[in-house]
């Protein structure tokens, strides 16, 4: 059986190929234009699903390093803040040294006092700095300023709010970092060593365990002087004046004249004006002195034994007797509960002794009371200068206390970069991975743009010829 084409069905034909091929020139059009292979899910419903897994992956990626970088400039910031409180230590370090020289004056040292009270104002800015409006050492508390202040002057006192709680963010799956920075371990750290002495007096620790912190005021009073003075020679005021505790050998040699106390330098003394002195302070090798009154000196040497009687007292308020034998003496300030034990054998000159439970200060109160020790006209040069050097071993202590919590912060900023280097290849390698299933090649594309153009306008061109048959044509 013959079959004749139709020109209906070559029409039809012609239309089809057409379509298909403005179609295919209307896709090749728009990838070339977005460089995008796939514009929607028909395009390619199986790259689209995995399309689509990697855009969700790349968001990921992106919230993590979002965190990262936000969790490295937070510790970025805390680490600067730090090592600004090292620096402002380092300086109230090199003004305590100049404290402790005994040549200073009174209004040398109050100079130096000022410039501690300084430092200590600069370190309460730098505990209490705020990061994106949250305080950076505090713990998980950033909402209160970890350091309150009572008090004005060498009285002020500091507490703790904050805590030592961990602020952890993710940046990665199982993949934790802490970027909370406990104040208390750097401006407040707790670290007992035990309890010492300032040395001024000679008293000791005791054998049992104290209850205190920071730093306590030890009095130790002379009370009264007995035994023999010798030749004439008696106490000037009734050594209502004296220091020294303990027994003591009290020389005058005839031949100077001159006397001297315990193992003290020779004090030479002369008559003025007919009169030999009433109040003649002689020092012992330990500091101690005793104040006698030489107008009734008949001239003769001695060799004499005197006693300096004494208490003790941590509150100023109730005095314990010194008897000289008491190895693990024990007393209290019941205002604040503090509790000490001390060797008393050893006890050779009254004064106040600095007592240190070291490693139980906070830096704000130990650069108080560095500022207070300058500021002292009640104490000599020798005592402020020995409770300088008990508060410097305590100020080096929580200068290591900022250098440790440096290096740890250091070490978490390195953590953070790693993490920030991983997430930036995993990001590399998953804008890869859709660059691969996404994006079209341009070259090809092109070449198949040009290549359906010509197709195109060959059918149309073929097209025009088919179509050109009239009826009449086609009846005949």
């Amino acid at each position: 059986m013959n079959l004749r084409v139709s020109q209906n069905q070559l029409y039809s034909l012609l239309t089809t190929h057409l379509q298909n091929s403005f179609s295919s020139l209307a896709q090749l059009q728009e990838q070339v234009s977005s460089g995008k292979r796939i514009s929607r899910p028909s395009d390619d419903p199986t790259g689209s699903s995995l399309a689509l897994a990697l855009h969700v992956r790349h968001a990921q990626i992106d919230g993590y390093s979002a965190t990262a970088t936000s969790a490295r400039t937070r510790v970025d910031e805390a680490s600067s803040i730090v090592q600004q409180a090292s620096d402002v230590l380092g300086s109230a370090r090199e003004l305590t040294i100049q404290g402790m020289s005994t040549a200073l004056g009174a209004n040398a040292r109050a100079i130096l006092a000022t410039q501690v009270d300084q430092l200590r104002e600069q370190m309460l800015q730098l505990a209490n700095t705020q990061f994106d409006g949250e305080y950076i050492f505090g713990g998980s508390n950033t909402t209160q300023a970890p350091v309150s202040q009572s008090g004005v002057g060498d009285s002020a006192k500091v507490a703790w709010q904050g805590n030592d709680h961990p602020r952890m963010v993710t940046v990665g799956p199982g993949d934790d970092i802490d970027t909370g920075v406990p104040g208390k371990s750097l401006f407040a750290r707790w670290s007992p060593t035990g309890t010492t002495y300032g040395g001024t007096s000679g008293i000791k620790a005791g054998t049992s365990g104290d209850q205190g912190s920071g730093f306590a005021n030890l009095i130790v009073r002379h009370d009264s002087t007995s035994g023999t003075t010798g030749a004439g020679v008696t106490l000037a005021n009734a050594g209502a004046n004296d220091t020294f505790l303990g027994d003591r050998t009290l020389e005058i040699d005839a031949s100077g004249p001159k006397v001297r106390l315990g193992g003290g330098t020779w004090v030479n003394f002369t008559s003025s004006a007919g009169a030999y002195p009433t109040d003649l302070a002689v020092q012992d090798d330990h500091g101690a002195t005793i104040h006698l009154d030489l107008s009734g000196w008949s001239g003769a040497g001695s060799t004499n034994t005197v006693h300096g009687s004494g208490s003790l007292s941590i509150d100023g308020t109730n005095f314990t007797a010194i008897n000289g034998t008491e190895t693990n003496l024990q007393l209290k300030d019941p205002a604040t509960g503090t509790i000490i034990h001390v060797d008393t054998t050893s006890a050779v000159r009254s004064g106040q002794d600095l007592v240190t439970f070291g490693g139980t200060t906070n830096v704000f109160d130990m650069l108080a009371g560095l500022a207070a020790d300058l500021r002292n006209t009640t104490l000599s040069n020798d005592e402020i200068s020995k409770r300088l050097g008990s508060r410097l071993g305590e100020l080096d202590a929580q200068h290591d206390s900022l250098l440790v919590g440096l290096g740890s912060l250091g070490a978490r900023s390195a953590r953070i970069a790693d993490v920030q280097d991983r997430l930036q290849t995993r990001t590399v390698d998953v804008e890869s991975r859709l660059t691969d299933v996404e994006d079209v090649d341009i070259t090809k594309a092109v070449l198949d743009l040009t290549r359906t153009q010509q197709t195109l306008q060959l059918a149309e061109a073929t097209g025009a010829k088919i179509i050109q048959q009239t009826l009449l044509n086609y009846l005949r």
